[in-house]
């Protein structure tokens, strides 16, 4: 899509392909415009357009801003931000709901004129009263703003992101079209204004031109094709797409209150893993900070994949459920996804869903295998303290959760379709509710149950002490494919003092556990050994050799140290090489055999 002087109009970038964007004219004076594939709308200046209907509303307040320049919606938090030339600010303003929300996130009286954002927001900044100009970034909610280019930036027009290789483009219209690097990556233009990345393609317009254009190799800055020509008083450009993946499935969601983030696990079901498949994810609840915490070491293979998550709020744990290679590993790190271990494979069974008793120190998960039942074991998954706690009258297990209040266990069951309930140790067996066409997820607060059913598109709640009879609230309507459902309350992740690993990680230096009946800690180490002291962990710094003739003492092969955590090696003969893993350095090196200053070559 590109914008001229009076509107908006769509353009197939695929050869001979049709496209449904209606022309949207009248716009009088636009400058720049984004999109939101969600609910199919463009928003330019002060209006939001449906691509749909082609309706025009005014969304944005004209005394919010007094002359809105660029504008960059951030589709996965709901936020649109937008920079004012007259007023020199950035500010931001909730998409959604009856009230919309508005904050100014940085001002100065330079012209800000161009923005762009993944986790980070990009903008260019012409200047102006004694403030250079510049390419600069912050974070979504304004902090650590950082200049990443002032040196030969002029007159910035408009920025451009390459996730893949996490490289800023930028045209200049003083200085052409540069990276952040400084690599002049196409000179000689008239007056470049707008530019997009997309699918390893750069596309960019030329006012003087009157022309859209398109690199389609980005090895080659000179294979340059003209997409539409004749356009007068260019101003902006947008590659639509569907920004939400359709595809993408979220199985579970869990919190952690201390550190004041929503976890989620992402479930690629076609194998096809992608940029926003297989993982672990977390966020604030403000839609600030979103962070990939687990996404490599994950299955890709049609089933494979996250399928579960719990967070141990007092040890500052995060456990996991990872299918992979017709294995299931129950796997757990630290809440920012660092020392990661696994704890448990499993060849026949299938532990899905999880859920942390942090008070009474045991982690309890539901298995959809052969044989459904729902398991208990210390916090360490320790082979002898695993037990089955429920093994009958159970078909497909979907979610469970743990009350604080009375350490109960809950679980729903798709196919028994019913709440259930046990102790903490799997007595008194209770239905809570019966005859549900669909639960899949719930949660349970001091006075309240909570669960969503798939087939009834609903959110639910009811009193704990309601007669099985009573008519549950219904909170939601009309949701589609739902999954899970948790509480963002302080109440239920309460700290317990009397726990080993509540304060400074019980002393340990990677992973703590507090297991039942117990007043010190277990640590372990998802790299290196654990040290003498029972807390530390001993990585391996060196390289040793030895012959396999007896009589040979000395070693054939000069030792080669100061590693960080050396783990695999192996060596190619033919060129005299030695390779080596270097797990805390997190790379992979190599050293010439016989080198005489004995210093790796990173790879």
């Amino acid at each position: 899509m590109y914008m001229m002087h009076d509107g908006i109009t769509g353009l197939s970038i695929t050869k001979g392909a049709r496209h449904n964007v209606l022309p949207v004219s009248s716009l009088g004076g636009g400058i720049d415009f984004d999109f939101d594939s969600q609910n199919d709308t463009i928003y330019a200046s002060v209006k939001a357009i449906s691509l749909k209907s082609g309706n025009t509303t005014d969304f944005m307040p004209t005394a919010f801003s007094s002359s809105p320049y660029s504008i960059a919606i951030d589709w996965i938090s709901r936020n649109m931000y937008w920079t004012d030339e007259k007023a020199g600010t950035i500010e931001v303003m909730r998409m959604d709901g009856p009230k919309k929300y508005r904050k100014i996130l940085r001002s100065n009286t330079a012209k800000l004129v161009n923005c762009a954002q993944p986790v980070v927001l990009y903008w260019a900044d012409k200047g102006g009263s004694g403030i250079p100009s510049k390419i600069a970034s912050m974070r979504m909610d304004g902090t650590l703003p950082n200049v990443i280019n002032q040196r030969r930036v002029s007159v910035p027009e408009c920025v451009a992101l390459d996730h893949d290789l996490n490289v800023v483009y930028w045209t200049d219209s003083a200085r052409q079209w540069r990276t952040q690097r400084l690599d002049v990556f196409k000179k000689d233009l008239s007056h470049p204004i707008g530019i997009v990345y997309h699918q390893k393609k750069l596309y960019y317009v030329d006012a003087a031109y009157e022309s859209v254009f398109v690199v389609n190799d980005m090895n080659n800055p000179n294979d340059v094709q003209i997409i539409k020509n004749n356009l007068l008083m260019l101003s902006s450009l947008k590659v639509f797409y569907e920004r939400h993946t359709k595809d993408r499935v979220v199985l579970h969601v869990d919190v952690h209150m201390k550190g004041q983030h929503i976890y989620w696990c992402d479930y690629d079901k076609s194998g096809m893993k992608t940029r926003s498949s297989n993982g672990i994810r977390r966020i604030k609840p403000d839609g600030t900070g979103y962070q990939e915490i687990i996404n490599t070491g994950v299955g890709i293979k049609p089933g494979d994949g996250i399928r579960g998550l719990a967070v141990d709020w007092m040890a500052g744990n995060l456990y996991f459920t990872n299918s992979r290679n017709y294995e299931t590993y129950i796997e757990v790190s630290r809440m920012d996804g660092s020392h990661r271990l696994v704890l448990l494979t499993e060849k026949q069974s299938q532990p899905r869903a999880l859920a942390v008793n942090p008070v009474k120190r045991y982690l309890y998960w539901v298995d959809n295998g052969q044989y459904p039942k729902i398991e208990r074991v210390s916090l360490d998954v320790s082979n002898s303290s695993r037990v089955t706690i429920v093994s009958y009258g159970i078909s497909s297990p979907r979610d469970i959760f743990v009350d604080v209040f009375t350490n109960d266990v809950y679980w729903v069951d798709s196919v028994v379709d019913a709440i259930q309930k046990v102790s903490f140790s799997g007595g008194n067996r209770q239905y809570i509710r019966t005859n549900l066409p669909s639960p899949f997820g719930l949660a349970v607060d001091e006075f309240s149950i909570y669960w969503v059913d798939r087939n009834l598109k609903r959110v639910f709640k009811l009193d704990k002490n309601s007669p099985s009879t009573s008519k549950p609230t219904i909170l939601k309507n009309n949701l589609d494919n739902l999954r899970d459902i948790t509480l963002f309350n302080a109440k239920l992740q309460t700290s317990v003092e009397s726990s080993p690993c509540a304060e400074n990680n019980g002393g340990c230096e990677q992973l703590c556990f507090a297991l039942p009946n117990k007043t010190e800690p277990k640590c372990a180490c998802s790299t290196g050994n654990l040290g003498a002291d029972g807390k530390s962990c001993i990585a391996e710094t060196e390289i040793l050799s030895l012959s396999l003739d007896p009589k040979t003492k000395s070693a054939p092969i000069k030792p080669i140290q100061g590693l960080e955590g050396a783990v695999a090696v192996d060596f190619d003969y033919k060129n005299s090489y030695i390779y080596f893993s270097q797990v805390l350095g997190k790379r992979i090196s190599r050293i010439k055999n016989g080198s005489t200053e004995c210093i790796p070559e990173k790879l």
